[in-house]
Formats: C-alpha cells, sequence, structure tokens
C-alpha cells in the first residue's frame, strides 16, 4: 500500500510520490491544467501575428526554444524552428528504428 504524502490523499503533491488512487490523479491534472491556463494568459501576439511567452509566471525572462514552445504554447521564430528540428530528429530515429 502506498504511504500517503504528508498533504494527504486527493492531491499533485501525493500523486507525485507515486500514489496511483483516482482522486490523486484527478489532483494533478487539475493543477496542471490551470497551471497551462495561467501560463497562456501571459502570452502576448508576437511580431509574426503568433503566441508570444516573454515572461514567466514570477515576471522573469523566458528562455525560447523547444521547452518553452511545448510548456508556454510560445510560437515565436525561435520556438517554431526548436520545435521542427526536435520532430525532424524524431521522425529520423523511428525511421532508423523501422
Amino acid at each position: 500500500m502506498h504511504e500517503p504524502h504528508r498533504a494527504g490523499h486527493g492531491t499533485a503533491a501525493c500523486y507525485r510520490t507515486g500514489c496511483p488512487r483516482p482522486e490523486c490523479r484527478e489532483a494533478v491534472r487539475v493543477y496542471t491544467a490551470e497551471l497551462r491556463a495561467r501560463r497562456f494568459a501571459l502570452r502576448v501576439t508576437g511580431t509574426n501575428g503568433k503566441p508570444y511567452a516573454a515572461t514567466d509566471l514570477k515576471g522573469r525572462a523566458l528562455p525560447h526554444g523547444l521547452s518553452t514552445y511545448r510548456e508556454w504554447g510560445c510560437r515565436c521564430d525561435v520556438c517554431g524552428e526548436a520545435s521542427t528540428a526536435a520532430t525532424a530528429a524524431y521522425r529520423q530515429t523511428r525511421r532508423a528504428a523501422a
């Protein structure tokens, strides 16, 4: 039996310690959705007309690249190029494995 986190079952913290209970899974799902919504709300329209993430939730400048593309939904040229390169590399490894 899984020992719950000190915050108890039904929390994202408990799920992150390995708890498989449905209420812990639901808690992390809700937390992640709320975090994504807060991040996406900070985006502005970039010079290319697409969403641009400039700062994190604490106002610090974000480094642009693949993680900002995935986690913040930034679609600036730098993030878009990083995503394209990562997709191409993934496809190349898949072709090599086949």
